[in-house]
C-alpha cells in the first residue's frame, strides 16, 4: 500500500488469489493430487516410450506394433461407424429390441466401438449403444470430442 492506495500489482495479486480459490472451491484435491500424479507418469513413460522406440530392442518393436495395432483398430472402428451408423441408428430407432435387424445393429456398432475405444466389444452393451446414440452419431460425423 503506497499512500493509503494498494498498488496495481497487489490488486492483481489479490485478484488472482480470489480466481484460483475460486476455481478449486469444490474440488476434492486429493482427486486432483491422484490426477496430475497420474499425468506426470503418462508424460515420463512417454518419454519411456519414445527412448525404447528409437533403441531397436525387441521390447520397441513390440511396442510400436502394439501402437500400430491400436491405431489401426481405431481407423478401422471410425471407417465402420462412418459407413454404417446412418443405417445402424435407422434400425435401432425404428425396429423392436427383439428384432434380429435390431441384434444385428448393436451387434455391428458394438463391435465397431469396441476398435475405436480400443475395449472388447463384450464390455459394449446394448444399453450403452442406447444411452450413448446422439454422442456415436457425432464421433461417425468427425466429433472427437464425442469420442
Amino acid at each position: 500500500m503506497e499512500n493509503g492506495r494498494i498498488s496495481s500489482e497487489a490488486g492483481n495479486a489479490a485478484l488472482y488469489s480470489q480466481m484460483v480459490q475460486e476455481q478449486w472451491d469444490g474440488i476434492d484435491t486429493e482427486q486432483v493430487e491422484n490426477l496430475a500424479k497420474y499425468y506426470r507418469e503418462i508424460a515420463e513413460e512417454s518419454n519411456i516410450f519414445a527412448d525404447s522406440l528409437a533403441n531397436g530392442s525387441e521390447e520397441a518393436q513390440e511396442a510400436s506394433e502394439d501402437l500400430a495395432l491400436s491405431v489401426i483398430r481405431l481407423n478401422n472402428g471410425m471407417d465402420s461407424l462412418v459407413e454404417n451408423f446412418e443405417n445402424w441408428n435407422d434400425i435401432l430407432q425404428n425396429s423392436s429390441k427383439e428384432s434380429l435387424e435390431y441384434a444385428e445393429a448393436v451387434i455391428e456398432m458394438a463391435d465397431a466401438l469396441s476398435d475405436v475405444l480400443n475395449v472388447s466389444s463384450d464390455l459394449i452393451r446394448a444399453d450403452f449403444i442406447e444411452d450413448n446414440l446422439e454422442l456415436i452419431g457425432q464421433a461417425a460425423s468427425g466429433s472427437e470430442e464425442a469420442i
